[in-house]
């Protein structure tokens, strides 16, 4: 079976393509900064500066992708705590991130946010969405 070297070599370069081939789209291979924002808080107290922003920055492209960065593409710059208190205040951060019907979801082409960073926003809101 297959004694001939040119047939084996051409099965074993068609199997590596093959293999090598195949692509995920992993959240944390995207956007390699995600393993700051990747563990989820249990903190009774969720802060901007510590919390929120270093999810949005991740996630938001406010820093290197720049979909929300300063000179944004995407519209909407969120580049620091007023920025994002605008669309607390609106409810779009929130509407956004969470897929609701009535917004834009973000992030544009993505799955939504884990459930845990999304509750950490949520929760941050709920407590006033203080600039600390």
């Amino acid at each position: 079976m297959f004694r001939n070297r040119k047939t084996r070599f051409t099965l074993f370069l068609l199997g590596f393509i093959f293999i090598s081939g195949c692509y995920y789209d992993d959240l944390e291979e995207l956007h390699p900064a995600a393993s700051i924002a990747n563990d989820c808080v249990t903190a009774d107290t969720i802060l901007f500066s510590a919390h929120v922003w270093p999810i949005l920055q991740t996630y938001c492209g406010t820093g290197d992708i720049n979909c929300h960065g300063a000179n944004a593409t995407g519209g909407t710059a969120i580049t620091n705590y007023s920025d994002v208190n605008l669309l607390v205040q609106d409810q779009s951060l929130i509407g956004t991130i969470t897929h609701d019907p009535n917004f834009h979801p973000m992030p544009k082409g993505g799955g939504k946010l884990k459930d845990c960073l999304i509750q950490e926003i949520q929760t941050w809101i709920n407590q006033g969405a203080l600039n600390n």
